[in-house]
């Protein structure tokens, strides 16, 4: 779990990360990701592989 106090700029930039860090594996053609919407989920936020050959 991240850490409540996180600033949306540091979030940004882990999704940013996160999703060109995945795109490097040759198996993952697509990834779609953004910031969790509902204040109540604990995941701040969310990655889905929409394309995974193999």
């Amino acid at each position: 779990m991240l850490q409540p106090d996180l600033s949306d700029s540091t979030l940004d930039t882990m999704i940013r990360r996160t999703r060109s860090l995945l795109l490097k594996f040759p198996e993952v053609l697509a990834v779609r990701c953004g910031k969790n919407l509902d204040p109540q989920n604990k995941w701040a936020f969310l990655l889905l592989s929409t394309s995974i050959r193999g």
